[in-house]
């Protein structure tokens, strides 16, 4: 088995500083570094304001890196100006939210963006949203963009043309992870209008639920689909059917890499997102496995690890 030798992606620090837009009360726009933020008092208090309980002042809304607030006085004087402003923002984001995604850091960033590597891995420390930034890899590979988003447009991520229906696999080491977890994740980044019948907020007849107790799969209406597997299930599952990308959440078993290599054609045909340590009750983390050894073979050419 031949290695080849792995494209380190940038690490944080190295000329990524994501720039945060607060819109204040009296409609004005300030542009700051999170660095400038923590120095600025006033901003501060504009978030502990928003997350205080009971009468505080403001109402807050976050849409990527763009934060609003607006005086409730506002509202209770029928400012319609205001109202529609943020009824604005608000209806394009509930509409497209992965339009708003963004990217946590460089290295996030930088997976996001590998489209040449066979298996582009994604590494980090448990709830630092390594889950949520390869959902929004998968979701934009899976779906027609927009190039005016703020993901295109503000957040680094390159924007990436529509080539057709794509049919993917999500695999994770147990299926009730998969219904508990993963699901609510990945409804929260494709849009409404191509989950269908499976949008929590379809509201005419017909309304639809995977099926996760037998063969769970997500159709989506612009012809794509996700299949959900878990590394429980035997290995001869993961070789029933053909997909053009895989996304595994931590590390699969090798056999089931093996089977689902032979039958992908997209780049990258693997996106691993992945936990360094290991964690209790997961023995799918850790150092030591086969992914973690990055041997390569098997018709890969290339591996991105961020």
């Amino acid at each position: 088995m031949n290695r080849t030798q792995p494209l380190k992606c940038k690490k944080d620090g190295t000329g990524f500083e994501p720039i945060f837009e607060f819109v204040l009360p009296d409609r004005t726009m300030r542009k700051v570094t999170y660095a400038e933020y923590l120095e600025d008092p006033y901003l501060r208090s504009l978030i502990a304001d928003g997350r205080q309980g009971g009468d505080h002042k403001l109402f807050s809304y976050t849409y990527g890196r763009t934060l609003i607030f607006l005086d409730k006085e506002a509202h209770k004087a029928n400012d319609e100006s205001c109202r529609d402003s943020v009824d604005m923002i608000r209806s394009e984001v509930e509409a497209f939210p992965i339009g708003f995604f963004a990217p946590s850091g460089q290295r996030p960033l930088d997976f996001l963006n590998d489209h040449t590597a066979d298996i582009c891995i994604l590494r980090g420390g448990n709830q630092r949203g390594k889950t949520a930034t390869g959902i929004a890899k998968d979701v934009l590979d899976l779906i027609p963009c927009n190039p005016e988003w703020p993901i295109f447009t503000k957040y680094g991520v390159k924007y990436r043309e529509w080539t057709g229906p794509k049919k993917m696999m999500f695999g994770i080491y147990k299926m009730g992870t998969l219904e508990q977890k993963i699901w609510p994740e990945i409804i929260k980044w494709i849009p409404d209008v191509y989950l269908g019948a499976y949008s929590p907020k379809w509201r005419k007849k017909g309304k639809k639920k995977v099926t996760w107790n037998r063969n769970p799969a997500l159709p989506l209406t612009c012809g794509g689909s996700i299949r959900f597997l878990a590394y429980e299930q035997d290995d001869d599952v993961f070789a029933s059917d053909t997909f053009d990308f895989a996304h595994w959440d931590e590390q699969p078993k090798l056999a089931q890499f093996h089977e689902v290599n032979e039958r992908v054609s997209y780049k990258p045909g693997h996106r691993i997102t992945m936990t360094p340590h290991k964690i209790k009750g997961n023995p799918h983390t850790g150092a030591g496995t086969w992914v973690h050894e990055a041997e390569l073979g098997w018709g890969l050419e290339s591996l991105a690890i961020c």
